[in-house]
């Protein structure tokens, strides 16, 4: 089973709960949930205290934060496009 926490920023309450229903629906236990302190998160991920750190938007990540959490697929392409791709690690991976 993936452990995953949570983060919601100060102004997502709302999306802290589509975070945890999409827990939810993968079937994951939320180990935990840290509002507005994603260096806590993040933290709690490199101690392996969970799998995954699981955020509503890439905009909740912080840029300047390190480590960084970068999501490849919704990354501008060389055209400017938007990748539209999911991309989905499992532990077999």
């Amino acid at each position: 089973m993936i452990h995953a926490i949570v983060y919601v920023p100060a102004n997502g309450l709302d999306r802290g709960a589509r975070a945890i229903e999409f827990c939810q629906q993968q079937e994951w236990d939320v180990t935990g949930i840290v509002h507005n302190n994603l260096a806590a998160a993040i933290r709690m991920l490199v101690d392996r205290q969970a799998d995954a750190l699981v955020v509503d938007s890439e905009a909740d990540l912080i840029q300047e934060q390190r480590p960084r959490i970068v999501v490849v697929a919704s990354q501008p392409t060389p055209r400017g496009e938007r990748r539209s791709r999911i991309i989905r690690r499992t532990a077999e991976e």
